[in-house]
């Protein structure tokens, strides 16, 4: 409720301001004219943090991941910046392996927002899954959980049931993962992401053939979390079905490019798909992640 109401107050003022520019330029072109530069300027700096957002996406898409991280990072220190652009810079740079710049920048941008907009609903909680994820990158799981369970109180999402299955799941206790993943899967079984991290779960206790009915549908409908298709994999090379493995992941590799949160290591695919390429199928079987 309180971002609709912010978001018409900021449209509203867009709105008056252009009508008093239109209705000045008809009266007298000259002053509506300067009146009209003086509108674009205040767009500008009001929307900065959009403008920057949109550029970093450029640098995604060129390729050019130092102007992205650039973009996204003056983005995301707009005073009033927007939680997605905050996202995007973390990711960035998390991405490319500088997960304590992003530590750092984003502690000094909570610091400043405290004083002068503090987050609060839905933000305060992607704000929380994001100082998580930077916590989980810096290696400490358990407290990327703790995080978690903050909002997890209030917030039983299926965002923030999957995160921290995922999280759990990293962290190695099987029997905790599978228990809170089926729990999640009770409640959102048609959500992809946790029907993923359930059948993962599944696979790592033992329960094959239940994981296995899960994975193959999410391959057929076309999944595009890589983690999902590593595991299907493996299965597949127990059935002996090696060149279908090889497809699988080989698709799982091309997605890992725009993953962030995996459960299998980026290396870990790459040695699986070097043994079956290689014919080493009973090495490639003993890789159970």
């Amino acid at each position: 409720m309180g971002k609709k109401i912010e978001l018409k107050k900021y449209l509203t003022l867009d709105y008056i301001f252009a009508a008093i520019c239109i209705i000045v330029f008809v009266i007298e072109p000259i002053l509506g004219g300067m009146f009209m530069w003086g509108y674009w300027i205040y767009l500008m700096v009001a929307h900065r943090d959009f403008l920057c957002g949109f550029m970093g996406n450029l640098g995604v898409s060129n390729n050019h991941p130092n102007k992205a991280v650039s973009w996204y990072k003056t983005a995301a220190k707009v005073t009033n910046s927007k939680v997605k652009y905050i996202r995007s810079y973390v990711y960035c740079e998390i991405k490319y392996g500088y997960v304590e710049d992003a530590d750092r920048v984003l502690n000094k941008i909570l610091k400043r927002r405290e004083k002068y907009k503090p987050f609060n609903g839905q933000d305060l909680v992607d704000i929380q899954m994001i100082k998580s994820l930077i916590e989980w990158k810096k290696g400490d799981v358990t407290k990327a959980i703790e995080i978690l369970e903050v909002p997890f109180e209030k917030d039983k999402s299926n965002t923030l049931y999957t995160t921290i299955a995922y999280m759990k799941t990293i962290k190695g206790d099987i029997a905790e993962s599978l228990e809170f993943s089926k729990e999640a899967y009770d409640k959102f079984e048609e959500d992809i992401l946790v029907k993923s991290i359930y059948a993962i779960n599944l696979y790592k206790n033992g329960q094959k053939e239940d994981a296995g009915a899960i994975f193959e549908a999410l391959a057929k409908g076309l999944s595009n979390i890589p983690d999902t298709l590593y595991f299907y994999s493996l299965l597949l090379i127990e059935r002996g079905e090696n060149e279908e493995a090889i497809v699988m992941l080989k698709k799982a590799m091309r997605l890992l490019k725009t993953t962030i949160i995996t459960i299998v290591e980026p290396e870990d695919y790459v040695e699986l798909l070097k043994k079956l390429e290689n014919q080493e199928v009973q090495e490639a079987i003993q890789l159970q992640a």
